[in-house]
């Protein structure tokens, strides 16, 4: 499988680290992924009871918060990100 030019694919090109240091912190951000998948459950309920005709206010409050918030992380990831680079 090719990943880019480097042509490393799978955790090897991931998880890739210049100093023994950075490859205990380099999966971080891969055990934080469970936390943010819960993210979902609440947009998952919300529209499954939208479709079946039992809304429930509680879910789609919740759900509208983690879009809001989600949303909210990436844009001010994108904007620092475009700040140090521009």
């Amino acid at each position: 499988m090719w990943s880019g030019p480097g042509g490393k694919a799978g955790a090897d090109g991931i998880l890739r680290t210049r100093l023994p240091e950075g490859a205990g912190i380099a999966g971080v951000p891969l055990m934080l992924f469970p936390f943010l998948s819960s993210a979902f459950v609440p947009i998952v309920e919300t529209l499954g009871g939208l479709l079946t005709g039992t809304p429930s206010a509680g879910s789609a409050i919740m759900a509208i918060a983690w879009c809001v918030g989600l949303a909210l992380v990436g844009y001010l990831w994108a904007r620092a990100t475009f700040m140090k680079r521009a």
